[in-house]
């Protein structure tokens, strides 16, 4: 049985693949299985992968028709014989001791998550660095231990929803049946929250050991048009498992900021011709809350309290409604959130 083994599905990353491949290949960890999954590449990926599987024999590749992310790595992981599952996107790349100082960590404390920070990698500007809301929960205590997700607060939140900065006990995975939700996007969301309301005891390594490549042409994370609406679908199912956690009730208000923080954070970037019925849609998730849930939000988002009720904005008077919608960019609406709008702002 290998420690880990590495996940990273693969579709149209000809241009990437080879420095992810060899950041995975060259980790300081060798006892590593490394299953890519060729998800339909039109491109000159899955002949990369063939090449790099003749010379490795810890690489192997399955090869579908296109299916998505979340279809790619629910293969892979009935496929994985690892002690723990680490997961990789074919455009990025690691550190070279990613997978050790996880694993480390992970068995020392043994837990079932193991988490560590990111930098991003601006593809359109060619700069390398690490926004300050890409670190970890500094102060807390939360070095050198593991400890159960309850004790993170409103800061189990503010921690990414990317599943690769992460690596996770296999037996957990699948005792729980945490798997990537199927044909819609944001499926990242609802396995990693769930692994963490699941999960005994998580750890930390607060480092960036992992490269997220931003900003670059043809990423699945560009130009969705309406599939930003399966937001509501995902933060729905997520709910459903959120409430089956015993403590659920102690951060049920943390995680309705959460919720109506992202709504308002896809509402900022989708497309004008959406916006209208893509606000309709946050208000009527709002009008179905009862009034302590109203509450609680309006007097934690002040974006959302002026939003909410001068709403008839948004759709009767749009030179007006942009106006409103500038200050979605400028105002702190929502915990990184808003951090990451502070590193958007000129």
């Amino acid at each position: 049985m290998a420690k880990v083994t590495v996940i990273i599905p693969v579709y149209n990353t000809q241009d990437y693949l080879q420095q992810c491949l060899d950041s995975v290949i060259n980790q300081s960890l060798t006892d590593i299985e490394i299953i890519c999954i060729n998800d339909g590449s039109t491109d000159n990926s899955l002949s990369i992968l063939k090449e790099y599987a003749a010379q490795n024999n810890r690489l192997r590749i399955i090869d579908i028709e296109r299916g998505g992310q979340g279809t790619a790595r629910n293969m892979a992981i009935k496929e994985a014989t690892g002690e723990y599952l680490g997961f990789v996107d074919s455009d990025d790349w690691i550190e070279n001791d990613m997978f050790e100082e996880l694993y480390n960590s992970a068995s020392t404390f043994a837990t079932d998550v193991t988490v560590c920070e990111l930098n991003h990698f601006n593809q359109a500007e060619n700069i390398l660095a690490q926004p300050n809301w890409r670190k970890l929960p500094g102060h807390i205590n939360f070095d050198n231990r593991g400890f159960p997700w309850e004790e993170l607060g409103r800061e189990c939140f503010r921690i990414g929803s990317e599943p690769c900065n992460k690596i996770y006990r296999r037996d957990f995975i699948i005792k729980n049946n945490i798997i990537f939700a199927k044909g819609v996007y944001y499926q990242d969301v609802l396995f990693v929250y769930h692994s963490f309301v699941k999960s005994i005891a998580i750890s930390f390594v607060k480092k960036p050991l992992y490269v997220y490549r931003i900003d670059r042409a043809g990423s699945t994370s560009v130009d969705k048009g309406k599939k930003q609406f399966d937001i509501f679908k995902v933060l729905e199912l997520l709910q459903i498992e959120m409430e089956k956690a015993p403590n659920f009730s102690n951060l049920e208000s943390e995680f309705l900021k959460y919720r109506f923080g992202q709504y308002l954070y896809h509402f900022n970037n989708v497309v004008k011709v959406h916006k209208k019925e893509f606000w309709y849609r946050i208000k009527s998730e709002y009008d179905k809350l009862g009034s302590s849930h109203k509450e609680v939000l309006k007097s934690s988002n002040m974006l959302l309290n002026l939003a909410l009720n001068k709403s008839y904005l948004f759709y009767n008077n749009y030179e007006t409604a942009s106006k409103l919608e500038a200050r979605i960019n400028k105002i702190l609406f929502s915990h990184n959130i808003g951090q990451w709008l502070k590193s958007k702002i000129k």
